[in-house]
C-alpha cells in the first residue's frame, strides 16, 4: 500500500465514526439558562432602522450628555425637567449622561436611568436621582446587535 492509499484509507476510517448534530430551532422565550441580572440588555432596538434617543431630565439639576465618538462637540446641557432628543444615532453608540460640571452641588446621590423603546425605534431614557447607597449610571450603550446596556 503506498502512502496516498494509506492516507485515503485512514481518513475514511476516521470520518466514518463522525456524526453531525441535528439543527435546533431557537427558543422563544429565551432558553431556561437566561438569568436576570447584570450584563443583560435592558432593552433592544432594531439596527436595520434609524435609532433615535430622547433623554428626559427628571432631576432638579443640570445634566450633560455627549456621544463618546463625537470628538468635535462639547457636552450638551439638559435643564431640569427638560428633554433632549438625538434624531439619528449611529450604532454602536456610547452616550454619556452625567451631572453637569457647572453644578456646584456635591453629589450625594447617583443617577438612575429608566430605558424604554417604542415602535418607532426611539429609545427614551428617563434620568432620576437615586440615593447614594445605590449604584448609579453614567453611560448608555447601544451595541451592534441592538442590545441596550446602562452602566
Amino acid at each position: 500500500m503506498n502512502f496516498n492509499q494509506f492516507l485515503a484509507t485512514s481518513l475514511l476510517l476516521m470520518t466514518s465514526g463522525l456524526t453531525f448534530p441535528l439543527v435546533t430551532v431557537a427558543q422563544n422565550p429565551p432558553a431556561s439558562t437566561f438569568q436576570p441580572g447584570p450584563w443583560q440588555p435592558i432593552a433592544r432596538v432594531d439596527t436595520q432602522r434609524p435609532v433615535g434617543v430622547k433623554i428626559i431630565n427628571q432631576t432638579d439639576i443640570l445634566l450633560d450628555y455627549d456621544l463618546t465618538a463625537n470628538v468635535n462637540a462639547s457636552p450638551v446641557q439638559i435643564n431640569p425637567g427638560e428633554p433632549a432628543t438625538l434624531k439619528t444615532v449611529r450604532i454602536p453608540a456610547y452616550i454619556l449622561i452625567n451631572r453637569s460640571v457647572s453644578t456646584s452641588e456635591f453629589p450625594t446621590y447617583s443617577l438612575i436611568y429608566a430605558v424604554s423603546v417604542d415602535e418607532n425605534n426611539m429609545v427614551t431614557v428617563t434620568v432620576t436621582k437615586g440615593g447614594n447607597d445605590s449604584p448609579g449610571y453614567s453611560t448608555l450603550n447601544i451595541n451592534r446587535q441592538g442590545a441596550i446596556f446602562a452602566y
